[in-house]
């Protein structure tokens, strides 16, 4: 399992974790092509595995942002601003 994925797995949908998801559908997709291109159907096929776990990642990420949106700021966590 590479280590972007492992890192995505351990974190909630912060913004860097969703950059790690776009990185990894970026790398699958040049996978993708430059097996097709050199004629590497074992490559070909892990690049088609990345691509598609990332894009799942990247979709459950977005949802947990918008249930998180939906529920507003967290209660009793935050700072007084008031002067």
């Amino acid at each position: 399992m590479d280590y972007r994925y492992e890192l995505l797995l351990q974190g909630g949908a912060s913004d860097s974790n969703l950059m790690v998801a776009e990185r990894t559908i970026l790398d699958g997709a040049c996978q993708i092509i430059a097996s097709r291109l050199l004629h590497q159907k074992i490559q070909e096929s892990k690049g088609h595995h990345e691509l598609h776990e990332a894009v799942s990642e990247l979709n459950r990420l977005k949802e947990l942002n918008r249930k998180r949106a939906k529920q507003g700021p967290k209660r009793g966590g935050g700072h007084d601003t008031r002067l």
